[in-house]
C-alpha cells in the first residue's frame, strides 16, 4: 500500500465488506469509520445492505477485485467441521463460501477476516487443514490475518484501528499486528481479547 514501492498502487488500495446480518456488531460502524478516517479516498466500503455476495463476485468477474492490495470483513465467520467445504463468511444477501473464496482472483498484500474463530479449519485425511484461510491463500492472497477463537466487536474493533495505523506506516503485515496487539495490553486489554488474531501466509519482500 502507501510508502513501499514493491507494491502495486492502484486507486482506491483497500475494500471492505461489512455485513450486518445474523447477530448485530454494533462496533463495525466504529471499524469502518476509522478505516476511513486512515485510508480516506483509497478505501471503498460494501456496507449493509450493499456488503453482498453477488457484489463481491461482481467485482471478480470484472477483475477490479484484483486492484485491491487490502480486503478487510466485518463479518460473522461460519466454520463447518463437519463439511468444511461450507464453512463461510455472512454477508447482507448470502453466504460467501469457502467454494465462492476458491474462485476468487486476488492479487492483494493481506485479506483480514474481522470474524471469530475464522483461522479455525479441519484436518482431513491425507490433506492439510481446510480453512477459511486456506481458501483465500489458493485464491492469490499473499497474507491472512485471522482469529483462532471467539472475539469480542469493541476490542477487535479497536485492534483493527490499530493495526491499519501501523500499516499505513508502512510496517509489514507481521510487524503492524504485533505492534496493534502490543498497544493493547499497553491499554489494559486481556489477552483473550486481542491474541486470537494471527498473519499467516508469506511474510513482506
Amino acid at each position: 500500500m502507501t510508502g513501499r514501492a514493491s507494491w502495486r498502487v492502484a486507486c482506491p488500495t483497500m475494500i471492505a465488506a461489512v455485513s450486518m446480518t445474523a447477530r448485530p456488531l454494533p462496533h463495525a460502524k466504529r471499524e469502518v469509520a476509522a478505516l476511513r478516517d486512515i485510508w480516506g479516498d483509497r478505501l471503498d466500503v460494501l456496507w449493509g445492505s450493499a456488503g453482498t455476495r453477488q457484489a463481491l463476485l461482481q467485482l471478480n468477474c470484472t477483475g477490479q477485485l484484483a486492484n485491491y492490495d487490502v480486503i478487510h470483513f466485518a463479518a460473522h465467520a461460519v466454520v463447518d467441521h463437519f463439511a468444511p467445504s461450507q464453512s463461510r463468511v455472512l454477508l447482507a444477501d448470502d453466504s460467501l463460501t469457502f467454494v465462492d473464496i476458491l474462485n476468487l482472483r486476488l492479487q492483494g498484500r493481506v485479506v483480514t477476516l474481522s470474524a471469530c474463530s475464522s483461522a479455525i479449519g479441519t484436518q482431513q485425511p491425507g490433506d492439510e487443514m481446510l480453512a477459511l484461510a486456506r481458501a483465500f491463500f489458493y485464491a492469490g492472497a499473499r497474507t491472512v490475518i485471522a482469529s483462532l477463537w471467539p472475539v469480542e466487536d469493541e476490542a477487535t474493533s479497536e485492534l483493527m484501528r490499530r493495526f491499519y495505523l501501523h500499516l499505513a506506516k508502512g510496517e509489514h503485515v507481521a510487524q503492524a499486528l504485533r505492534g496493534a496487539q502490543l498497544e493493547m495490553v499497553a491499554a489494559g486489554y486481556a489477552p483473550y481479547q486481542w491474541a486470537a488474531f494471527v498473519a499467516s501466509g508469506l511474510p513482506d519482500p
